[in-house]
């Protein structure tokens, strides 16, 4: 009969590129021989993750102490992986991430807290009375 690949022809087999024989195209066919081709077959695909985004802190004397604004919402990033799995028989024999990339970054979040300290009605009249004080010493000099 000749070669491995003469039967392979014969028998209208066709191999991929991927595929394994258990002998060489180019062998001598002898009776009684048992010709196995393992199918290898590919599989890529993406999978998205989310970045979660972070949340900062900051501090501001235009909010008193336990008021809290928030500056910017935050927003969550994305990272895309590509994964190539390898079939052998239909069964999947390796998983590889082949490709990492960030497509999206993160947007902090930013909270404003306040450190500025609360006048009582007392104080707030004696920082004013010591303003207008101090308006009517510097006028008196010009």
């Amino acid at each position: 009969m000749g070669t491995v690949s003469n039967v392979l022809n014969y028998l209208n087999i066709s191999l991929s590129d991927d595929d394994i024989l258990n002998a060489d195209l180019s062998d001598t066919v002898y009776l009684g021989q048992e010709i196995k081709i393992d199918r290898v077959n590919y599989a890529c695909y993406p999978i998205y993750k989310s970045i979660p985004y972070k949340t900062v802190e900051q501090e501001s004397d235009k909010l008193f102490v336990g008021q809290t604004k928030m500056l910017q919402k935050g927003k969550p990033g994305s990272t895309e992986y590509i994964y190539k799995d390898k079939y052998v028989n239909g069964e999947i024999i390796s998983h590889k991430c082949i490709k990492q990339q960030v497509l999206t970054y993160p947007t902090d979040k930013i909270i404003v807290k306040g450190n500025r300290n609360k006048l009582k009605k007392k104080d707030y009249i004696e920082e004013l009375s010591d303003q207008f004080i101090n308006t009517i010493s510097c006028q008196n000099k010009i």
